[in-house]
């Protein structure tokens, strides 16, 4: 078990060695880098980790088999001491599913989840042994691989698939044990997977309502949607062409009210980003003003300014620009202090305002340059400001 887990964790801290040798360019270490990079192919510490994992199989079958053998009571017991030992774990499995999950290895990977996830069952019909008891858990790492295997809409059909087949084996269990009980986790996955693809809002919502009603049909408190949950069901009418996403996350929101379930910061951003891109920018701006100076975040202003930009609204949006300054600088709320993106958006909203006059749009340029000289880094100045600035 302690190798397969060093194993499942070496594709991250290859992947951070790699990353930190390649960045630190001042260091002439040819060969470690060299060595390094011998080990830098896809899922190369999971590929390992499911070996180790053949290999306790195998063990295992050879000890079972060996056990069936033996005669007498006292050798007997004794093998079946070592059996114990040398057992595979639904722990193990899912330890190496996951690490295949998080390889990279796209639907190959998710693939040899689905294979491992199988094997598991299978073993422990056979065999019985507690410890191989799937859970959850185990179903939830398959239902994560799939989820992020590519873009593709079969991939999302999968995971929901799995989603199903986990709950006509796990919801009908009466248990108290956390252990064998559901989570809102794997469906906040699935609903994640449709609002990574483009036109699946509504497969994402109706994975939501399921949720809803499971809730409400165990009384699992662990299966109660929660803030995650409607966020990413709004994260996927951002961009649905064929949805007023602004309409549809506002009434996400009051949903969410009517649960006694408070949006953060990520949530009111996403809806921000909707109302936006819906033309809803007055509800946008409602929103963040419903919200504590204390708890505003740059890229809520940065949402609001997007949206003074595609209205020509110039002058509100260096408004807010002052504000940031204002609640940064003499509030000291840190979060809210711009950056060259939103001097970027401020600029194009004076570009195409019916009362544009060049000078802002030098006047703000310059203000990024002096904030960036004064030590600001997140004003550092880009090629593509200085396009804006020239567009406009």
């Amino acid at each position: 078990g302690t190798v397969i887990s060093m194993y499942a964790l070496s594709d991250k801290l290859l992947k951070e060695d790699n990353e930190l040798m390649r960045k630190t360019r001042k260091w002439k270490a040819t060969e470690v880098l060299e060595n390094i990079s011998s080990h830098d192919d896809v899922g190369w510490g999971a590929l390992n980790a499911a070996r180790v994992l053949d290999w306790v199989i195998s063990l295992s079958g050879r000890e079972n088999k060996a056990s069936r053998r033996i005669k007498g009571q006292d050798q007997q017991g004794a093998t079946k001491k070592g059996l114990e030992q040398v057992c595979p774990s639904s722990w193990m499995f899912a330890t190496v599913m996951d690490s295949l999950a998080k390889s990279g290895m796209g639907v190959e990977g998710a693939k040899r989840c689905d294979e491992l996830l199988e094997q598991n069952i299978d073993l422990y019909k056979k065999l019985g042994v507690s410890e191989l008891k799937p859970n959850p858990y185990s179903f939830g790492v398959a239902i994560d691989a799939w989820a992020k295997a590519d873009d593709k809409i079969s991939s999302a059909n999968h995971a929901e698939g799995l989603l199903m087949r986990m709950e006509e084996l796990f919801l009908p269990v009466a248990t108290n044990n956390r252990r064998d009980m559901l989570s809102n986790v794997p469906y906040n996955i699935v609903i994640d997977a449709w609002s990574r693809r483009s036109g699946c809002a509504e497969r994402a919502e109706k994975i939501l309502r399921r949720l809803i009603d499971k809730h409400e049909e165990t009384n699992n408190p662990y299966l109660k949607p929660d803030v995650r949950t409607y966020t990413t069901v709004m994260k996927a009418y951002v961009d649905d062409p064929a949805r007023n996403g602004g309409d549809k996350c506002l009434e996400l929101l009051d949903e969410m009210g009517q649960k006694d379930l408070r949006p953060d910061d990520r949530t009111l951003a996403v809806a921000m980003d909707a109302c936006v891109k819906s033309g809803k920018t007055r509800d946008a701006e409602r929103l963040l003003r419903g919200v504590d100076d204390s708890k505003k975040t740059r890229v809520m202003f940065n949402t609001l300014l997007s949206g003074y930009k595609r209205e020509g609204r110039g002058e509100e949006a260096e408004g807010l620009i002052r504000e940031m300054i204002f609640l940064s600088e003499e509030r000291g709320f840190g979060m809210c202090s711009p950056d060259n993106v939103s001097f970027g958006l401020c600029i194009d909203a004076w570009g195409s305002s019916e009362g544009y006059c060049i000078s802002r749009a030098t006047s703000l340029l310059n203000e990024v340059l002096e904030r960036y000289k004064a030590g600001d880094e997140q004003c550092k100045p880009t090629v593509g400001l200085f396009h804006t600035t020239a567009s406009a």
